[in-house]
């Protein structure tokens, strides 16, 4: 993966986590879905450009504004997480494992924005 050799493109924070809902951290409704996101892990993450094919391909479709991301491997990230990039939520639609055999291997984590 082109990334791979540059870990300094992982240049931003993103969460990963579930919902609560709003009546189990009190009475008051901070989220307008009534339910917050609750982080359990953070690891450091770049945006992975689509190639201009790929974008030509989205176009039109349900996936044309997803967001993927890469990682270094983490077995802990799967589709049934939420994740919260700079700071807004997005649900974890695809997980693309680097199946490599190299020593530090990167997952490619593909999101979309949590719509009300």
């Amino acid at each position: 993966m082109a990334l791979a050799n540059d870990p300094s493109r992982l240049n931003k924070r993103i969460s990963f986590g579930t919902t609560i809902p709003s009546n189990n951290i009190g009475e008051i409704a901070v989220s307008h879905d009534d339910s917050n996101f609750q982080d359990s892990f953070s690891v450091w993450c770049g945006i992975w450009n689509r190639s201009l094919a790929e974008k030509f391909q989205v176009i039109g479709t349900e996936h044309q504004d997803d967001i993927t991301v890469i990682i270094r491997h983490n077995p802990n990230v799967n589709q049934s997480l939420l994740a919260q990039l700079d700071s807004v939520t997005y649900r974890v639609i695809d997980v693309a494992p680097d199946d490599t055999p190299n020593p530090v291997t990167f997952d490619l984590v593909t999101i979309k924005k949590v719509t009300q």
